[in-house]
């Protein structure tokens, strides 16, 4: 029973986020490209994690020793650094730059919510892959549903909404001319959700508590950034 109530919820997070955008689209009478620039937010994170690997392939290279266990590479801050902060800063310049690269006829006004569908995209991959993986292998019968499931599939709802709230805020800025000042600051509240999950779970007696810290670190920066872009567009008005 754990296991279909797992299976549809998982079903119920990824086609619930994307039958919000496709509303969205169309109650704003947006163009078709809509999607196509969802499409281009997952590309973001597969650019973003050749970034990381190249850095880490280096980074090994040069400073790790040249047997180490995975369970090794796991607890070495250095490495848990590279795959997490550096990872949302990449993240964060690449969709800050996907508006502009799918078309330059976009009007600044309309970055911001561009902006929103990239993240989104970007969301959304995450999501299919992590709750894929994990479908899949309680499917398979190599493991069973269990407590961190669950907050599994609330890590992946908030990732969708982070990921869409962080490149809207970020394309905010872009419009008014201050994008990697906001790469840089949202890039690293993006990376510090990545990390400190990881280092908590570093922790002796923490070790399953990564999951519930992430949800809430990431509920945290959606919050701190929706309510950012909403006192800047109070104040200041939609770039033009």
């Amino acid at each position: 029973m754990a296991l279909i109530g797992f299976v549809v919820l998982a079903a119920l997070v990824l086609v619930v986020s994307f039958a919000f955008m496709a509303a969205l689209q169309r109650h704003m009478d947006l163009e078709p490209s809509w999607y196509g620039l969802m499409v281009l937010g997952s590309a973001t994170v597969v650019a973003s994690w050749l970034v990381v690997m190249g850095v880490l392939s280096v980074h090994s290279a040069l400073f790790l020793p040249e047997q180490m266990s995975e369970s090794a590479l796991r607890t070495r801050y250095d490495v848990v650094f590279i795959l997490t902060f550096l990872l949302g800063v990449s993240l964060e310049a690449f969709k800050s730059y996907a508006v502009k690269v799918f078309d330059t006829r976009f009007n600044r006004g309309d970055w911001t919510l561009y902006g929103l569908a990239v993240g989104a995209g970007a969301g959304l991959i995450q999501a299919m892959w992590y709750l894929g993986s994990r479908v899949w292998t309680v499917l398979a019968g190599l493991d069973e549903v269990g407590a961190s499931d669950w907050w599994l599939l609330l890590r992946c709802a908030l990732v969708i909404v982070m990921e869409a709230v962080l490149a809207a805020v970020v394309m905010y800025q872009t419009a008014r001319d201050n994008r990697w000042e906001a790469v840089w600051w949202f890039g690293a509240a993006h990376g510090l959700v990545l990390m400190l999950p990881t280092f908590v779970a570093l922790v002796p007696g923490m070790e399953t508590s990564h999951m519930w810290t992430g949800s809430g670190f990431a509920a945290l920066v959606t919050a701190g950034a929706g309510l950012l872009l909403w006192r800047w567009v109070k104040i200041q008005g939609w770039p033009t």
